[in-house]
């Protein structure tokens, strides 16, 4: 048998390429279908890691140089973590990807590293203030998240030193928030607050503030083009931009700082409120605060919108009384603190070291001292009665305004806030009556929580059908209530009642009955009671049936005519 020629080894291997380069399958596409791993190559017998491209199935598309790495030096990101750990390609330098590692995760996030001064917020605003990002609510929410709980110094300078641009701000807020369709948030309620405290509602601080002027749209374009050529990718043609009129800066300010804080400021009075007892950093503050919340306390609903005076119902006006005595405690709490331990001698901690172990146990059970402050002087002291004074006054005042169909609010914080001013002598003496009013009020919450869980299981513990005993049960909560409505009158009880009322068995006679009655306490008690979902669907079926059989009388009635009519012919 003859050896093989040479030309016969050279013929395989141009048959080999032919299949993965030039002749394949489909004909002209063997090294232009971008993809593959050089098949043709490894056909002809020549095939190595380093000649397998990413490009296409011919043998010379591979190779470095071309942001290729072997698949044995590439870890996959699903079995690496979030972002891989492969090493970089040449495609890519390593510069690139240290952006994206360090790059934040989220908007807030990034404006918040960026926010850190008053200039810099200030060109932000300028360079923004004409876009999307201070027209939609997300966004300007995620700039003044970032921009809440900078210090003092930040604010003060922006304040004084950028004018312009904490008006144009407050001009975007107030086309924001003015239609109530999105709500304030505190940061916007923050921002509010600090440009009250340095001075911005003056008549001084508006002599010479403008609105900022729009940003050219030429500007933008010309910035984008460049940020295009930078990235190496050209610009998308943009659609030629009309130019917005300008209008004279005095004619655009149709509101006046003082104007646009006063109004932004009703928007929502009561977040302010609880954002203010939040940012309160001394007694004066939080009784500035005592006395607004008062006041809120003692007009009613009167003094606010519709839609604020339906959440500031009874549970809220207790959460906001107790956020603020809380406040006003941790305040004074450190002037009590026990002073610190006096520090062992050098002597008895060489004698007291024991094991490592023990003595990170015993760092990791002591608690941290309270950080101690001097005592309170005379005028603090009677800042924090007054102020305490004052709030336990509006809580006797929402107590007296309580209706009986709100929900019960926990009174024992009250009263441990008050026993711990009692006990430090932080109460005034004439506010010593407080106490004997919470404990009549627990008493009484008591007495009508026993009362509505007595009445639902008289009620579930009816037979199904019994009308009779039903209609006792009916009858007395109707005469507790002085024939107006249901008493008690609570939601569990209004649901009891209508589960028992359409049972089957029932006269029709005392569903009906049940039914108006129902109806008529949601009547008497529209402003705090609202009939629950069993109650609302038995009143709607009772009403169905009433119509149905007036329905079906009239068209008797009328087939009755047409029938007579039919016998006189």
């Amino acid at each position: 048998m003859e050896a093989p020629t040479t030309s016969g080894v050279s013929a395989a291997t141009d048959r080999g390429a032919g299949r993965g380069g030039v002749r394949s399958r489909g004909g002209d596409r063997g090294g232009d279908r971008g993809r593959g791993r050089g098949r043709g190559a490894a056909r002809g017998g020549h095939d190595t890691v380093g000649e397998r491209g990413r490009g296409g199935r011919g043998g010379h598309r591979g190779g470095r140089g071309r942001g290729f790495a072997p698949r044995s030096a590439v870890r996959h990101r699903s079995a690496a973590g979030k972002r891989g750990s492969h090493t970089p390609r040449d495609g890519e330098p390593a510069a690139k990807r240290e952006r994206k590692d360090q790059k934040p995760s989220s908007n807030f996030a990034l404006l918040h590293s960026m926010l850190g001064d008053a200039a810099t917020i200030a060109e932000y605003v300028r360079e923004y203030h004409s876009s999307d990002k201070f027209r939609e609510a997300r966004s300007v929410n995620t700039f003044l998240q970032a921009v809440s709980q900078r210090p003092d110094a930040v604010y003060v300078e922006l304040m004084s030193q950028f004018k312009d641009e904490v008006f144009t701000t407050l001009e975007r807020l107030f086309a924001l928030y003015a239609l109530g369709k999105n709500p304030m948030i505190p940061p916007a309620h923050e921002f509010l607050i600090r440009c009250e405290q340095e001075g911005v509602r003056k008549s001084a601080w508006a002599e010479g503030v403008r609105t900022l002027p729009p940003k050219e749209p030429e500007a933008e374009a010309a910035a984008d083009a460049v940020d295009g050529v930078v990235d190496g990718v050209a610009p998308s043609p943009r659609l030629p931009v009309r130019a917005a009129p300008s209008l004279d800066a005095e004619a655009a300010a149709l509101l006046s700082p003082r104007e646009l804080l006063k109004k932004l400021t009703a928007l929502d009075p009561i977040g302010r409120l609880q954002r203010q007892i939040e940012l309160a950093g001394t007694v004066a503050d939080l009784q500035v605060c005592a006395n607004k919340l008062a006041a809120v306390v003692s007009e009613g609903s009167s003094a606010l919108s519709s839609t604020t005076a339906e959440k500031f119902d009874y549970a809220a006006k207790c959460q906001l009384i107790g956020k603020l005595l809380s406040k006003a405690r941790r305040l004074v709490e450190p002037a009590f603190a026990p002073p610190p331990p006096p520090e062992p001698s050098p002597t008895s901690v060489e004698e007291d070291v024991g094991s490592p172990e023990e003595g990170d146990a015993a760092a990791a059970t002591a608690a941290a001292p309270a950080q101690r402050r001097d005592p309170l002087t005379a005028d603090e002291v009677a800042l924090f009665q007054d102020t305490a004074s004052t709030a336990f006054h509006a809580l006797e005042t929402v107590l007296e305004q309580r209706h009986a169909t709100a929900t019960q609010q926990p009174l024992s914080k009250f009263v441990k806030v008050l026993e711990w001013c009692r006990e430090k002598g932080l109460l005034a003496a004439a506010d010593g009556r407080f106490a004997a009013v919470l404990e009549q009020q627990t008493e009484q919450d008591m007495a009508e929580q026993a009362s509505q869980l007595e009445t639902v299981i008289d009620l579930k513990s009816l037979a199904a059908g019994d009308t009779t005993a039903l209609r006792v049960v009916v009858d007395r909560l109707w005469e507790a209530g002085h024939g107006k409505c249901f008493s008690p009158s609570s939601v569990d009880v209004l649901s009891a009642v209508a589960v028992a009322a359409s049972a089957a068995g029932v006269d029709a006679d005392v569903k009906r009955l049940v039914a108006d009655r129902l109806v008529q306490t949601q009547r008497h008690l529209a402003d705090t009671a609202v009939l629950p979902r069993r109650a609302l669907r038995f009143v709607n079926d009772e009403r169905n049936k009433v119509k149905q059989a007036a329905i079906a009388k009239q068209l008797e009635e009328e087939e009755a005519c047409r029938h007579k009519a039919g016998q006189d012919e």
